[in-house]
């Protein structure tokens, strides 16, 4: 009883190398341009840059005493 040629051909064993890799390397370019920071405007690269909230005031109104530290130490 003979059996069938189960050897695969050059290019079924490149088939099944390239398919995969070419699989990978589309993922990982996916990942990378999602993960990639938003590109800033023009406009927006020139202006004065946002103020953090540690920049911050907050008014203090006539109703409201000063709650300062320097005032609660006295």
């Amino acid at each position: 009883m003979s059996y069938p040629n189960n050897i695969l051909s050059a290019w079924q064993m490149t088939l099944m190398i390239a398919v995969p890799l070419m699989l990978l390397v589309g993922w990982v370019i996916a990942v990378f341009i999602a993960a990639r920071e938003p590109a800033v405007p023009a406009i927006a690269a020139t202006a004065a840059p946002a103020p953090r909230l540690t920049d911050l005031t907050v008014p203090q109104s006539p109703a409201q005493p000063d709650a300062s530290p320097t005032r609660l130490a006295a």
